[in-house]
């Protein structure tokens, strides 16, 4: 009799469940499980990313995410859909946009953002919206600070949607708010992503 192959997913998965205690239990990306988790992610594609929630009614939150890759999408829409059978997990497909970003911060390296400081003006531009985005108080707007602003982002409106419904995401001087019309806070993004069609 000849067994069918198992896919990368299949393994994944098995692999997952096997050792979801050990996972559930983790505290920080330095376990050796973590490693683990991340470079069979990368076994089924190198664009693969995950992020571990906070445990909500004994469950925890395993986001499995494209690091904002549009490419990547189907890898984690497959991974996503494939069957697994978890007790303590809830898993969902890319980071997910929070509740509230109230208060939060990004540190990303030696630069730290608050979400609080970032500031936007909205441009339709047919079915998606582009930004111009203002932090208060940074002039230079590095690689690291437009990381952790694209993480803020997925935080506030969800990975998903900063792929399929932003266009044209531009940095400029936070010495130029002052100057600009039709400005808004970031915690205001999510209620211009849901009038949205």
């Amino acid at each position: 009799m000849f067994r069918t192959k198992k896919s990368k997913e299949q393994e994944f998965w098995e692999w997952f469940s096997v050792n979801e205690g050990q996972l559930f239990d983790s505290k920080n990306d330095q376990d050796i499980i973590i490693n683990e988790l991340s470079s069979r992610l990368k076994k089924i594609n190198e664009g693969l990313t995950f992020e571990l929630g906070g445990i909500l009614n004994g469950k925890r939150i395993f986001a499995i995410s494209a690091d904002g890759v549009k490419d990547v999408f189907p890898f984690v829409i497959k991974l996503f859909n494939e069957p697994k059978l978890l007790t303590k997990w809830v898993v969902v497909p890319f980071r997910q946009r929070l509740r509230s970003i109230e208060g939060m911060k990004i540190n990303f390296g030696d630069v730290s953002v608050d979400c609080s400081n970032i500031f936007f003006v909205p441009k339709q531009e047919e079915s998606l919206i582009s930004l111009d985005i203002y932090i208060k108080d940074i002039e230079d707007i590095t690689s690291k600070v437009a990381n952790a602003i694209y993480l803020i982002l997925d935080n506030t409106i969800g990975e998903y949607d900063v792929e399929t419904k932003v266009g044209c995401v531009t940095f400029l001087p936070g010495s130029n708010l002052k100057n600009v019309e039709n400005i808004m806070p970031l915690n205001k993004l999510p209620e211009k992503i849901n009038e949205m069609k």
